[in-house]
């Protein structure tokens, strides 16, 4: 009985051993039949995506451009983007659909907006402003999401920090406030003890600038008088329990909500003599003294050429949020008129917009353009020069008129664009200042005495220098000097430049 038992015992033990050997010597079978197959899925695994260098021929990209109330501010950046796209190859109506959707102020419209934008075809999203980001970032995750114009991304939800954030979101941080606007503030206003803000306290990007305009208080030894307005329907109540409480100067911050209330705050102001600081050049022409901030183009502009590369194929996750930092100053003619001062050269020099020209000269300023039409490289100076005075808030018609070159005696200021207008302008010493660009030496040109008087100065090409700079790109850089020397800064004050290396 014992001896048929292990009988049994080994005959199954045998079995049993058979069985482990076919499945071994099966799963060999298997495992060498699929090693080439296997070879073959390592060696053809995706390839990380490909970076153009430009866009692609035939396609049409499409970015949905996203934001929560319409104002000046967002029209500038909107402005700034189509610039930054166009300059990347990203043109309207050739391969770039631009779709510009705002939610009227209304934050029930915008989280439908969003939703909607979410579900189409767009590229990417584009969302300005802080509650514009947070709204956009919060919702779409399947497709990349660029912001402007956003003072806090990270207390918009987007990120832990510029470098740690949300893996599709990047985009152009705009900081605010920045010093120079309280600098001028307390050099106008010297006396300056109590300065006005209201602010809405739902918005993390206000609450950033309540606490950087407590610093600059501190700093310059004047105090912060606030009052918070949830929305546009406080902010008359909070704007007169600061002026009964006597104020010296106004801060204006451009939140959502306080946007729509600007005239309120604007002429509650006016009435009580009192002058307004702006945020950035989105605030002025209304009433507003003086601004200093981040370039609302500008920003646009950044902003495109971070989208741009996104669309181009790289990861928006290894892009950081980077600040902006193309400052710019803005001057009121008439706010300083109704104020009683006069901005000091030192403002004026600095100076890139300008607002209610007239108001210096009692009538449209008159500039005088010499640049012979048989020149092709003048024509497109001055194309240029007449486009960036409107970047400088100067409009044909209503800020200035153009006027011959044989009238300069007539005329606010006498612009150059040429060796022969020079040699002109020069021999007939008209009583405006002269602008030169795009011509030789003062010496050759006999500019030099008008120089040394004081009375002309310019951009010209140093003998045997290779030119920098294009056509274009001098008639925009003589737009810049001539829109500080129609405001009133001495010709002396600007250095004449030389354009060659």
């Amino acid at each position: 009985m014992q001896v048929s038992c292990v009988c049994r015992m080994l005959k199954l033990s045998q079995r049993l051993w058979l069985g482990i050997l076919l499945i071994v010597l099966a799963c060999t079978i298997l495992l060498f039949s699929d090693l080439s197959h296997r070879r073959k899925t390592r060696v053809e695994a995706p390839a990380a995506a490909r970076v153009l260098d430009k866009p692609e021929e035939g396609r049409t990209y499409k970015v949905a451009v996203v934001y929560v109330t319409p104002h000046k501010l967002f029209d500038q950046t909107i402005v700034g983007i189509r610039r930054g796209f166009a300059d990347k190859g990203f043109v309207e109506g050739k391969n770039l659909s631009l779709t510009i959707s705002h939610a009227n102020g209304d934050h029930s419209i915008l989280q439908q907006l969003v939703t909607s934008t979410a579900g189409s075809d767009a590229d990417i999203v584009f969302a300005l402003s802080t509650p514009g980001l947070g709204a956009v970032a919060a919702r779409i995750k399947n497709k990349p999401v660029i912001f402007a114009e956003v003072t806090e991304p990270v207390g918009a939800g987007a990120g832990k920090s510029f470098t740690d954030h949300q893996a599709n979101v990047t985009g152009s941080v705009a900081p605010a406030p920045l010093e120079g606007g309280f600098t001028w503030l307390m050099r106008l206003f010297p006396n300056t003890r109590r300065v006005g803000m209201i602010y809405t306290p739902s918005e993390p990007n206000v609450m950033t600038e309540v606490r950087i305009a407590k610093e600059f208080a501190q700093k310059y030894g004047f105090t912060m008088v606030l009052r918070a307005a949830n929305n546009p329907a406080e902010v008359p109540e909070a704007l007169n329990s600061i002026l009964a409480e006597g104020i010296d100067a106004f801060f204006y911050e451009g939140d959502n909500a306080i946007m729509s209330a600007e005239p309120a705050i604007i002429d509650g102001c006016r009435r009580q003599n009192i002058p307004v600081l702006g945020d950035d050049e989105s605030e002025m022409g209304r009433g507003t003294l003086l601004a200093c901030g981040v370039s609302p183009v500008g920003n646009g502009y950044f902003g495109a050429e971070l989208a741009a590369r996104v669309l181009l194929g790289e990861n928006p996750a290894k892009i950081p949020f980077t600040p902006s930092t193309l400052e710019e100053y803005s001057i009121d003619l008439a706010a300083a008129q109704r104020l009683g001062i006069v901005f000091p050269d030192e403002l004026l020099a600095v100076t890139d917009i300008v607002h209610n020209l007239p108001i210096r000269y009692g009538r449209p300023a008159r500039i005088a353009i010499a640049a012979p039409e048989s020149d092709s490289a003048a024509a497109e100076a001055k194309g240029a020069f007449l486009a960036a005075l409107s970047n400088g808030g100067l409009e044909e018609g209503r800020d200035y008129e153009l006027c011959a070159a044989d009238a300069a005696n007539d005329a606010d200021l006498a612009v150059s664009f040429s060796n022969e207008s020079a040699k002109a302008l020069a021999a007939s010493a008209p009583k405006a200042p002269v602008l030169f660009a795009l011509c030789g030496s003062p010496m050759s040109t006999g500019m030099d005495k008008l120089v040394a008087a004081s009375r002309a100065t310019g951009i010209y090409e140093a003998s045997g220098t290779i030119p920098t700079g294009t056509a274009a790109e001098r008639g925009e850089a003589a737009a810049k000097m001539a829109v500080k020397l129609l405001a009133g800064l001495p010709t002396g004050k600007l250095s004449v430049t030389a354009a060659g290396k």
